[in-house]
This record gives C-alpha cells, sequence and structure tokens, in this order.
C-alpha cells in the first residue's frame, strides 16, 4: 500500500491488523522462534477446541535440531496430543519443556480416549491413511542420539523426550 501512495489503505489495514493481535499471540514461551510458534499453534487449537491447555517451557534458542526438524518432531507430537484430548470428555493437554544437565527434556501429558495399542513402544494409529508422524519423530531423535517413550496411565497418555544439547 505504501509503495502506491495508498496511504488510507494502508492505515486501514494496520488497524485490522492491530486489532486482530491478542493477548495470546504477544505471549513468549520460550528463546526459540519455531518452538514459539508451534506452542502458539497449539494453545490457539485448544482454544478454540475447549481443550485445557497448559505450557512450561524454558527452550534455548539453539537446539540440535535443523528447523524442519524440530517443525516435524514437536509438531507431530503437539499435534497428536491434542487431536487426541478432543475426542474425550474433560480433554486436557499439559506441556513442560525444560533443560537439565545439559539435556532438553520434554513431557507431554494428555487426555485419551480408551486403550491405546502398541507395537514397538510406539503407538498404533487410529487414522487412515496415518501413523507416520510419532515414527518421524522417532527418526529425528534417534538421529540426534535422543530418545523418545510412550506410555498410558490410565486415561492420560504421556510422552516424554530426552535430547542432548552438547
Amino acid at each position: 500500500y505504501l509503495s502506491k501512495e495508498k496511504y488510507d489503505a494502508a492505515d486501514a489495514y494496520l488497524a485490522e491488523f492491530d486489532s486482530s493481535i491478542t493477548s495470546q499471540a504477544l505471549t513468549v514461551y520460550c528463546e526459540n522462534q519455531i518452538m514459539n510458534a508451534l506452542f502458539h499453534i497449539t494453545e490457539k487449537y485448544c482454544h478454540e477446541t475447549d481443550i485445557a491447555c497448559t505450557i512450561e517451557a524454558q527452550v534455548p534458542e539453539k537446539l540440535p535440531f535443523t528447523d524442519t526438524e524440530i517443525s516435524m518432531l514437536f509438531g507431530n507430537l503437539l499435534e497428536n496430543a491434542c487431536e487426541a484430548a478432543g475426542k474425550c470428555e474433560d480433554p486436557f493437554v499439559h506441556i513442560n519443556m525444560q533443560v537439565k544437565n545439559e539435556n532438553l527434556l520434554m513431557e507431554i501429558r494428555n487426555r485419551v480416549s480408551g486403550k491405546v495399542v502398541f507395537e514397538d513402544d510406539l503407538p498404533l494409529t487410529t487414522k487412515e491413511d496415518g501413523g507416520i508422524g510419532v515414527k518421524s519423530a522417532r527418526k529425528v531423535l534417534e538421529k540426534h542420539g535422543g530418545v523418545l517413550r510412550m506410555q498410558q496411565e490410565g486415561d492420560v497418555f504421556i510422552t516424554r523426550m530426552l535430547q542432548g544439547l552438547e
């Protein structure tokens, strides 16, 4: 708008943009920009679908993954947790990421419906044409010497990840 000297249109665009910014969009969860964006997407999805969501994150700016790997690894894990929780009564997703002793630790807890069936220590997918997200996440972690563990305790599904930062 500015390059075409359409100042009224530019002003209207900025006013619309300003009104669309919410306090959620201003939240900074961690130092890593991609993780911060993934947390925003997760929180927004949970808010829109009435899933209780808590995010506690201590993620450094630099991680031992490429940007694509970060998106694939954490995007898949967060999306799966939200989708599973969304199929339950009293749904929730709790995310905790922190650095301890030069390791990045992550735990995602989410409500789950029914008994999860595992094969090769990974949950079998119930999605038609699905099932590659968790395998891709595990592959990324294994490439970098990390570990992914998943288990079910009653109606809670727990995903844990450990990745060295050095």
